[in-house]
């Protein structure tokens, strides 16, 4: 059961592309890992799936369930970092909503807090959109990861490692189409080339006499020759 979809859109920032995305379609018992570099718009992505921020006037989001949004947590009280974190996300998942949009939840926790959320999350009953940066909770979390890169969104099955092997061979998969194409370009130019002079040599060949053309036809049959090559 799809909890959540969208259409493919575009979402510009002023008259600045930030991203394109596909179609997305969230289920029940999805457990996606959102990276991408700072600035490439995975807290406005967040953002926009939660209906906190205007979205297109061509995109349609189409949620069946509640939704939390856990915003980034910049803020730092009378207590430790990790402490006011714990309290900040418990205050979420207390909410227990079929989809829940954690961004970057693990920013000031230790080792202890860290291993507390990641339990948490583990056992969350809904859906989870995650940003982090932590590769390891990333892989003990996911099971499909959505990268933001170059203004696009690429949906990779599986963790984080996961992930990273699927870029190798695309990346690689991607060098040997490239060279591919190279050779194929080169060889069609060459033979381009050799077309032209053919039909250099054509033009040529039809500087004949009127006379000579009118009793031999060759004038017509060079002309047609020269238009072919070209």
């Amino acid at each position: 059961m799809y909890i959540l979809e969208t259409n493919s859109f575009k979402y510009y920032l002023g008259e600045r592309l930030l991203f394109k995305l596909p179609a997305l379609k969230l289920h029940t018992k999805s457990r996606i890992g959102l990276i991408g570099l700072n600035g490439s718009g995975k807290t406005t992505l967040l953002e926009l799936l939660a209906g906190i921020r205007p979205i297109p006037a061509a995109a349609k989001i189409i949620c069946k369930t509640t939704m939390t949004i856990l915003p980034q947590l910049k803020e730092r009280l009378s207590k430790s970092g990790g402490e006011t974190t714990q309290t900040y996300i418990l205050q979420a998942l207390k909410q227990q909503s079929g989809l829940l949009l954690a961004d970057e939840p693990t920013n000031n926790l230790d080792m202890d807090h860290l291993l507390w959320l990641e339990k948490e999350l583990r056992h969350y009953s809904g859906a989870l959109i995650l940003v982090s940066h932590d590769r390891d909770f990333l892989d003990a979390l996911c099971n499909e990861i959505w990268a933001l890169d170059d203004k696009q969104l690429q949906i990779y099955q599986g963790n984080y490692s996961n992930y990273q092997q699927q870029k190798i061979i695309s990346e690689k998969t991607h060098d040997q189409a490239y060279r591919k194409y190279i050779m194929q370009k080169t060889h069609l130019e060459t033979a381009f080339s050799a077309k032209q002079q053919q039909a250099q040599k054509a033009v040529k060949t039809t500087k004949i006499s009127l006379s000579e053309a009118r009793i031999t036809g060759a004038k017509p049959y060079f002309a047609k020759k020269q238009k072919k090559l070209q």
